[in-house]
């Protein structure tokens, strides 16, 4: 991948080079070098040792760049690996994604406070939201490194990075700091660790938000639009230009079907539970003329499931049979269009390969876009 997704030049931070990637990271080894020192870990450390290990793994190899970082790191995995299950019991029950909603209430009624806003406490407080949701979101990772699945934390966590998102531009003060986390994030984590690359998604949002914020500031001497208006037509460009949310929903289920994968031969050897409802993705043409449908299933069964994704006229949700015979890449699985306006793929090689959510026609190389399904446009 050769274009950073998580670095901004249209900011004034990183034109400016106001940011510290390296700061940043020393200060998470010091962090986790801190915490070893202790031979009995309260619940608070145990929360810092296995997010901070879970944070660094998302870090370019380059900041981490001297024998000591090395040798915190493997230390933690030697801490880490001795008990595993009684740390993460310990730090996950300090997870409160209801506390984390009222401090995000609190961020944004600082900004209709009538007394004057000191900018400075602003951004630590954005930058302590930032931190708290990001440290829980890879805790839970760590959870699923050791087999140990809260669909309800989760949920719980997914909720809190939605509405972060819904309210991106109220981090601006923190936008030093995103920027900082951002150069320090591999971009190669969506071919090699899908649930650390889900973490990251959340600053593309908070770097394209405050790209906003900063371009109406740079014209002040302008009377501004109404603050609702102005996150309003925020969040229909990006809905018009099909971002992330999209990407990120597809993204945590093929977290979910790896994880289910590791589990099949278990899961054949125990009573079947209830299965989860399928999902549906669509991707639009170019044009806008026709559709691509996708019916995932809630529950694998098998890792040759068959997958199906079919192409239908816009007008009237008929087959659309133009592209029989001609080649499509999903992510980097491909097959050939059939005279019906299908192909298919096993769910294997799609949740195997490289940018699954994008789909590609191969004799234009034109690529077709992903969004959500609108369950009352496509039956």
């Amino acid at each position: 991948m050769d274009e950073n997704i998580f670095v901004s030049d249209f900011l004034r931070a990183t034109r400016e080079g106001q940011t510290d990637p390296q700061g940043v990271v020393a200060d998470w080894i010091d962090e986790l070098e801190s915490v070893l020192e202790n031979e009995e870990l309260t619940s608070d450390e145990a929360f810092t040792l296995l997010a901070t290990r879970e944070k660094l793994r998302r870090v370019k190899p380059e900041f981490i760049n001297d024998e000591n970082g090395w040798q915190v790191l493997k230390a933690a995995e030697q801490r880490i690996a001795a008990g595993p299950h009684s740390l993460l019991e310990s730090a996950l029950a300090l997870v409160n994604p209801q506390a984390w909603l009222e401090d995000l209430r609190r961020l944004h009624a600082s900004f209709e406070d009538e007394d004057e806003i000191d900018p400075y406490e602003q951004s630590i407080f954005a930058a302590q939201l930032i931190d708290d949701l990001d440290d829980a979101q890879l805790l839970l990772v760590a959870a699923q490194r050791f087999g140990i699945q809260d669909n309800q934390l989760e949920e719980q966590l997914d909720l809190c990075e939605s509405d972060l998102v819904a309210h991106a531009d109220l981090f601006y003060e923190a936008t030093i700091h995103v920027q900082s986390i951002g150069l320090t994030l591999r971009t190669d984590l969506d071919e090699t660790d899908y649930n650390l690359a889900a973490t990251t998604l959340k600053f593309i949002d908070l770097l394209e938000a405050a790209e906003v914020v900063e371009a109406e500031n740079n014209f002040d001497h302008i009377t501004p639009l109404d603050p609702d208006l102005a996150r309003a037509l925020y969040h229909a460009l990006r809905e018009e230009a099909g971002y992330t949310q999209p990407r990120r929903t597809f993204l945590k289920l093929m977290n979910k079907y790896r994880r289910a994968f590791e589990l099949l031969p278990v899961a054949a050897a125990t009573p079947h539970g209830p299965t989860e409802p399928p999902q549906r993705f669509v991707w639009r043409s170019p044009d806008g003329s026709a559709f691509a449908r996708m019916i995932l299933p809630g529950t694998p069964t098998s890792t040759d499931e068959e997958i199906r994704i079919g192409f239908f006229k816009a007008s009237d949700q008929t087959p659309f049979t133009a592209l029989a015979g001609k080649r499509i890449r999903v992510g980097d699985a491909e097959a050939t269009v059939r005279p019906e306006g299908w192909s298919a793929f096993s769910l294997k090689d799609l949740v195997s390969s490289k940018e699954p959510w994008k789909l590609m026609v191969e004799s234009d190389e034109t690529e077709w876009q992903l969004e959500l399904p609108d369950p009352e446009h496509d039956r």
